[in-house]
């Protein structure tokens, strides 16, 4: 339980959060949360762990470039 806080915690504080193969084995999960008008919604890549693990940074900075597009292009300023 100790652990799944301290995940919860960080996850508030970066906005980001990834599963490392708990959902299917072999695929990481990184996803930045939309919080909108319309309702909560995320932006994910499912990635081959293997190929996550060495590009982990690059692909956690696309996500916010991302997300940033998609809330301009709905009109929220973010």
């Amino acid at each position: 339980m100790l652990t799944l806080l301290k995940q919860l915690d960080n996850i508030r504080k970066t906005g980001i959060s990834s599963d490392h193969g708990e959902l299917i084995e072999g695929i990481t999960t990184t996803a930045v949360a939309l919080d909108t008008v319309l309702g909560r919604f995320a932006i994910s890549m499912p990635i081959p762990t293997f190929r996550f693990e060495r590009a982990r940074d690059t692909y956690i900075e696309e996500l916010l470039p991302c997300k940033a597009g998609v809330f301009k292009e709905i009109g929220i300023v973010g």
